[in-house]
């Protein structure tokens, strides 16, 4: 990391943070969290929440959304949530 990197994501266009966020859950789905385990993909969407909630303290529009006006995910959230949902749901082996 540099002093000159954008930390808070307030100057790059709404797709690299997409992509920063979406990369951020799946290095948490991996098993890169404070246990080194692998966390529930309602853990992960908290963490993003909470993410979320810490950059609009900045007005930083929500990521997790294509379109700041709507209520719903954007789509690369809803393809990263559903795989990680349908990998949860395989049985152990």
């Amino acid at each position: 990391m540099k002093w000159e990197d954008d930390l808070l994501l307030e100057h790059m266009p709404l797709r690299r943070r997409q992509l920063t966020l979406g990369m951020y859950a799946q290095h948490l789905f991996t098993g890169n969290s404070l246990y080194a385990r692998q966390i529930k993909l309602g853990t992960i969407e908290g963490y993003l929440r909470s993410v979320v909630t810490f950059l609009a303290l900045f007005n930083v529009a929500d990521p997790r959304k294509d379109d700041p006006s709507q209520s719903t995910m954007g789509t690369l959230f809803k393809r990263i949530f559903s795989v990680i949902r349908s990998f949860e749901s395989l049985p152990t082996r």
